[in-house]
């Protein structure tokens, strides 16, 4: 089989390389997987049926397992890990993953794809109600979006006691409780939903930024319009240009071929003048 498989086409036209792949066992891919470089392993992982590669991807030495795990993306990873049944094996790819990101994917492999907990970040800093606005400010300096506008604080269970906008938290006294400037948080998100059902701006209301909680009411992460918009555009492509645009778009065309036209045009009688 290694033999009969150029690396070559693998690099070059890996769709057919995956549709090749597939007709083998399981074992004998992943014995094939095992002479690859990782650039390769992953370029067919890609493009391979998830269920096959995520067995073949479990059957490779735990060495060469961790680099392939860490060079997936992290929607590459949820594709080929969603669709293990047995929860061991699952949780020993995962095992190899760091901390933060196999948190994430946890949370994303639970929620399921093309829902809210699909896309949230969970990447964040939050607050804690007991602290005071200097001790907040100090977790603000460490928070990895420091461009962020507001703060949610988490009790000690998890749930959601509301948000801080940030500008307020600058402005406070330090050693005022940060419970003095809390605001309720007005609307959720459940990280089941299903995306297409939040896929309209009425459904936000105001909101640029909205917190997301699970089954149990605890906080998990944030969902922002733009990021659910990019998402839809991903899905769907652009929008399709309406009619007005593509005449106003060829009028424009057409004066500007005119006037290349007619300028060097005049030009030329103003020399001969």
């Amino acid at each position: 089989m290694s033999q009969g498989l150029d690396r070559r086409l693998i690099a070059d036209h890996p769709e057919i390389a995956a549709e090749i792949l597939e007709a083998y066992p399981t074992v004998e891919l992943a014995d094939y997987l095992a002479q690859l470089d990782v650039p390769l392993i992953v370029l067919l992982l890609k493009k391979i049926h998830a269920t096959l590669g995520a067995e073949a991807l479990y059957l490779l030495v735990p060495e060469k397992q961790k680099l392939v795990l860490e060079t997936l993306s992290t929607d590459d990873l949820v594709r080929l890990l969603g669709t293990m049944s047995d929860s061991e094996k699952r949780s020993a790819l995962l095992g190899r993953i760091p901390r933060r990101r196999e948190r994430k994917l946890r949370l994303r492999l639970r929620a399921g794809r093309d829902t809210v907990g699909d896309l949230m970040d969970v990447d964040m800093q939050t607050l804690s109600p007991a602290m005071t606005v200097r001790q907040a400010r100090w977790r603000l300096m460490r928070s990895r979006n420091i461009q962020q506008n507001q703060m949610y604080v988490v009790d000690d269970q998890g749930h959601l006691s509301g948000y801080i906008m940030v500008i307020e938290l600058l402005r406070a006294p330090g050693k005022t409780d940060i419970r003095k400037i809390i605001h309720p948080v007005d609307q959720l998100l459940s990280m089941n939903t299903r995306l297409e059902t939040i896929q309209h701006r009425d459904y936000w209301g105001n909101h640029e930024l909205l917190p997301v909680v699970d089954r149990n009411d605890m906080f998990r992460g944030q969902l922002s319009w733009l990021t659910c918009q990019q998402h839809q555009t991903k899905v769907s492509g652009p929008e399709p240009a309406s009619l007005m645009d593509v005449v106003y778009e060829s009028f424009e065309l057409y004066w500007r071929v005119l006037a290349n036209l007619l300028v060097p045009a005049r030009q030329h009688k103003e020399e001969e003048k």
